[in-house]
């Protein structure tokens, strides 16, 4: 059965799940029941739900980002296109 759900906002969803396509907090509600039962052990499934209720009481707004291992996205700092002294600065050479 083919389902796509996606939040909106706070309370604000809209899922299509078969042939039955809703919005607004019914799908909010879905969307979260869904994900918490994606989640492979209960106690972790009860840990996300008391941090979900948590950042829902206190409007906590932390970043959820996901990047690319340091190995993956290459060196921090990319090479010098130039000479090493393109910069103005002394450079030890090794």
């Amino acid at each position: 059965m083919p389902r796509r759900l996606a939040t909106i906002g706070r309370r604000a969803a809209v899922a299509r799940i078969g042939k039955f396509e809703f919005s607004g907090y019914a799908a909010w509600l879905t969307w979260l029941f869904v994900h918490l039962m994606y989640i492979v052990e209960f106690e972790n499934r009860l840990l996300v739900l008391v941090q979900w209720c948590w950042n829902y009481v206190t409007w906590n707004r932390s970043a959820r980002l996901i990047t690319p291992a340091e190995d993956e996205a290459g060196p921090a700092d990319p090479p010098n296109s130039g000479s090493d002294e393109s910069d103005g600065s002394q450079h030890a050479r090794g």
